[in-house]
């Protein structure tokens, strides 16, 4: 079968008036698009004014605001407050005094970048200390050594000018692992002819965890009867690196009560760039929260 069919004078004709007009005819085509790209731009426009002069626009912002509970959010937002125990203090003999208060940060979200102690021995302020906590940590507020004119008949602690800093993803990864934890009480030794005291001893194994090398790392050692604080004491160490053990010892050369078990608090703020020996970060933590 053949389909070819020729070409009749009205087919060439509207070949010819194509051919002849296809000029014309994609102006044509050109115009009537944007001929609907601007009705379609008109009509928005129009609408948009006639959105905003009705006032439904302002009515929509100011009901957005009253039905959303901002305070609730900033309060849900700010930090908790921080714990901390009642003052306390312990003997070095005569009038000599360690003074104490256990403090916990129960944010794991929110930093004390700084915050001002003073305890107040017998009604009277001493000087003005300063001190760090990192999220969720716990540490020990302490004055050691107090030299006290009169025995110390009531203590107190006064905190204040805290500084909080809002942790996102810029706190680095530092743990330290606390291994072999004793506690050694003081013991008279003798060793051939001579004779001599060993006093109270605590020991214990460090290892940063982490990939930083620090210039400084402080230890608080909490010694324990019971649930109950009895005497503390503080150890510093330099050059701490990375992935570093030490065998860490702190003595007491004074008497101490019946000793159950100890606690010991690496003190190291993770904020405080300048401690660590490799590590210069472009952006230096700032405040953002103040009580």
């Amino acid at each position: 079968m053949n389909d070819y069919q020729p070409l009749n004078s009205q087919d060439l004709e509207k070949g010819y008036f194509l051919l002849t007009h296809r000029q014309l005819i994609k102006k044509i085509i050109v115009g009537a698009a944007l001929l609907v790209i601007l009705i379609i731009y008109t009509v928005v426009v129009f609408n948009f004014i006639r959105f905003v002069r009705t006032g439904t626009f302002n009515a929509m912002s100011q009901a957005a605001n009253w039905t959303y509970d901002w305070a609730s959010y900033h309060q849900s937002r700010q930090p908790k407050g921080l714990d901390n125990s009642p003052a306390q203090f312990f003997s070095l003999g005569k009038t000599k005094y360690n003074l104490l208060a256990v403090i916990s940060n129960p944010n794991e979200d929110w930093a004390v970048t700084q915050l001002d102690y003073t305890f107040i021995v017998n009604g009277q302020e001493l000087e003005k200390q300063t001190a760090f906590i990192n999220p969720a940590e716990k540490r020990l507020l302490t004055k050691m050594g107090y030299e006290a004119r009169t025995n110390i008949s009531k203590l107190e602690i006064k905190i204040d000018n805290i500084k909080w800093f809002r942790v996102e993803n810029d706190l680095p990864d530092i743990n330290f692992e606390i291994k072999e934890a004793k506690f050694f009480p003081a013991t008279r030794q003798t060793v051939g002819a001579d004779t001599f005291d060993v006093p109270a001893r605590a020991t214990w194994t460090a290892k940063n965890l982490s990939l930083f090398n620090f210039w400084n790392v402080t230890w608080q050692v909490a010694l324990m009867s019971g649930s109950k604080i009895v005497a503390i004491n503080e150890l510093s160490t330099r050059d701490f690196l990375s992935l570093e053990s030490r065998d860490l010892e702190i003595a007491w050369l004074n008497d101490l009560p019946r000793v159950g078990s100890l606690e010991v608090f690496p003190v190291l703020n993770k904020l405080d760039f300048d401690n660590f020996k490799d590590l210069r970060p472009a952006l230096e933590p700032t405040e953002i929260y103040k009580l």
